[in-house]
């Protein structure tokens, strides 16, 4: 199981958010930057290891759209033996 690490301090808007889970996730290039294709793409995984450090940093910069992206990876850590931890 190969791990992800996010750093929230990459999230400081929507675009440099979804560059970076680009960059880490190695979306495809259909991809569309937004919560629904980041949910159908990660919940379609199986035993995803995922560390998000520093995740206070995202909804400071992003507001609910950073809670949002937040709760995306919650209901992941709950289905597919996936281990998702995220580091206030």
């Amino acid at each position: 199981m190969k791990k992800f690490i996010l750093m929230g301090e990459e999230f400081v808007n929507r675009d440099k958010a979804y560059e970076h889970m680009d960059k880490v996730f190695k979306f495809p290039q259909s991809f569309g930057d937004n919560l629904d294709a980041l949910w159908d793409i990660l919940s379609m995984e199986e035993n995803l290891d995922v560390e998000i450090v520093d995740a206070r940093l995202i909804p400071r910069s992003l507001g609910d759209y950073g809670l949002n992206i937040l709760d995306v990876f919650g209901d992941l850590s709950k289905m597919n033996d996936n281990k998702i931890e995220i580091m206030w």
